[in-house]
């Protein structure tokens, strides 16, 4: 007689559990928000990081300017804290890169290479803390005494070569970018008209319905 087979029955596997934070769609919170847009050479344009987070969170609308989708560009995905400063951590390569990115841009805008060489090497080099803190209490809005935060325009450059292991620097950042979060006309009339949540400003001066609808 044949040997009968024997069928093998496993317990299912477990999926990882994902945990997610979700947030209440606009406007549901009981206390409404309003949110700011500027209209600048024909692009609405949210600025506030805390409204760009609210309104793409909360509903989905716009996307980043330098990601092209979720805002969520940073010159670097690591932070650090480095003498009292909030800093992004970059490598020396990723550094030369950015470094030849803002050459691009300055050769573009008619500089000859002596000066695109010129500033750059003024941009590159090593940041006494003395000077970042300097910098710092000078901006408006700072008070003396306050807790420093980020440090604006600087970056700490970490060595990623096995001969200058261990190698920190602050530099200044060679680009300076951004990202804001843009709304097309459609989205802006939704959020300004529909749910009250979304101011349209133009130099200042709040932007009515009509001019929207015009636009659009």
């Amino acid at each position: 007689m044949k040997e009968m087979m024997q069928a093998e029955f496993r317990a299912p596997r477990r999926r990882p559990r994902v945990h997610e934070a979700f947030e209440a769609p606009l406007p549901v919170n009981s206390e409404r928000s309003e949110y700011r847009a500027e209209l600048i050479n024909h692009n609405l344009l949210v600025l506030n990081p805390e409204h760009i987070k609210k309104i793409h969170n909360q509903g989905f609308f716009g996307k980043g300017v330098l990601s092209r989708a979720r805002p969520d560009y940073s010159i670097s995905n690591q932070w650090e804290q480095h003498e009292g400063f909030l800093l992004p951590v970059v490598s020396t390569s990723r550094y030369d890169e950015l470094l030849r990115w803002a050459g691009a841009s300055l050769s573009a805008q008619g500089l000859d290479e002596a000066a695109v060489s010129q500033t750059l090497l003024s941009v590159s080099q090593p940041v006494e803390m003395e000077d970042v803190r300097r910098e710092q209490t000078q901006e408006p809005g700072s008070e003396p005494g306050s807790d420093p935060g980020p440090g604006p325009g600087f970056v700490l450059v970490v060595s990623d070569s096995e001969v200058s292991q261990g190698l920190r620097e602050v530099r200044r950042s060679p680009l300076s970018l951004t990202e804001y979060l843009q709304l097309s006309l459609e989205e802006a009339f939704f959020l300004v008209y529909s749910l009250g949540c979304l101011s349209v400003y133009l130099h200042q001066v709040t932007v009515c319905l009509v001019y929207l609808l015009v636009a659009l």
